[in-house]
Order: structure tokens, then C-alpha cells, then sequence
């Protein structure tokens, strides 16, 4: 897919104001990636879940999701990969268009953003995110939208401080 929303490099106001931060590329991934992204998956797992989600299920479901994108791009997909500045894979994203279902107007939605330990707190995270927003922006996207577990609180400070505002909360009762 093309991806002509992106610059080059990610843009300084990106950077936080650490001197050592490194610029980010980001990039549509390519099948050379795919090691790279599968490898991060490993994140998922720490994630805070909810006690009544089982880490080893939630983990291999979202690989196999992953796995499958990357062999089969589905229309309307594109998968973002951040480089540092070795070009080595720092995070990537995962973004889907998709209709919303209460006004049916076409939005973005972030199935997933990892970043790679050693790259946390270092801008890649907001790198990512804002060329998920250039690409839900260049899709005449309504809105970009996300799903993440409430307890993950690094994550939420990240979509807060970037104008994601609470549409509706999922609520779940175990019946097992």
C-alpha cells in the first residue's frame, strides 16, 4: 500500500525533549519485517489484562491475528513499522479502516501498537501513532479509533495526551 502521508523521517515535534531520543522512520512494513513484528507480539504479554482474561489465550489470539495480516494483507489495512535510527524495528502498528457502527461513517481503527523494550519512552510509541492518524486522515477518516484494557495506564496517558477521548466502555461479567 502506499503510504504517501508519511514523511521521510517522523517530524522533531514528534521527539520529546530528551537530547538522546532518537528519530523514528516510519514505514509500511514489508514481508522482510514480518520476523521482526511476530518477535514483538511477546509484548502483548505484558499487558495488564482483566483477571477473568487468560494471558497465554489473549497472547496466542493476537499473534495469529497478526500472523495472518502479515501474509495476507487484507484492503484497507496497512501495517506501520517504526525504525530507529540503525534500522532496526523499534514498534509497529497495526491500522484498519472500518465503518463505525452507530453512523456507519468510515473510520481508522488502531488494532494494535507495540513498542520494543528498549524504545519505550523514547518517542516511538507517539511516532507510531501519529502515522496512524496521517494515514486515518489521508483515508478521509471520520475518526481514529482504539481499543485497550483499562488497567493498561502507559497506554492510556499515550491516548489521552494524544485527543482520544471514552465512546463507549465494554463491559463484561464472566458467566463461567
Amino acid at each position: 500500500m502506499e503510504l504517501p502521508f508519511l514523511s521521510a523521517h517522523t517530524d522533531s515535534a514528534m521527539a520529546t525533549s530528551h537530547a538522546e531520543t532518537p528519530d523514528y522512520f516510519v514505514r509500511a512494513a514489508t514481508a522482510a519485517d514480518d520476523d521482526a513484528i511476530l518477535a514483538l507480539c511477546a509484548r502483548f504479554a505484558q499487558v495488564p489484562l482483566p483477571h477473568f482474561r487468560q494471558r497465554t489465550t489473549y497472547l496466542a489470539h493476537v499473534r495469529r491475528d497478526i500472523a495472518a495480516d502479515l501474509e495476507a494483507l487484507p484492503t484497507g489495512t496497512v501495517v506501520l513499522v517504526a525504525e530507529d535510527a540503525r534500522g532496526r524495528c523499534a514498534g509497529f502498528a497495526r491500522v484498519r479502516l472500518v465503518n463505525d457502527s452507530i453512523d456507519g461513517t468510515r473510520n481508522a481503527h488502531l488494532a494494535d501498537l507495540v513498542v520494543a523494550s528498549a524504545h519505550e519512552g523514547k518517542g516511538t510509541a507517539q511516532a507510531l501513532l501519529d502515522a496512524a492518524e496521517a494515514f486515518a486522515r489521508a483515508q478521509h477518516c471520520t475518526h481514529l479509533q482504539l481499543f485497550t484494557f483499562p488497567d493498561h495506564e502507559r497506554a492510556l496517558r499515550l491516548y489521552r495526551r494524544s485527543g482520544f477521548e471514552t465512546d463507549m466502555l465494554r463491559l463484561v461479567k464472566p458467566l463461567a
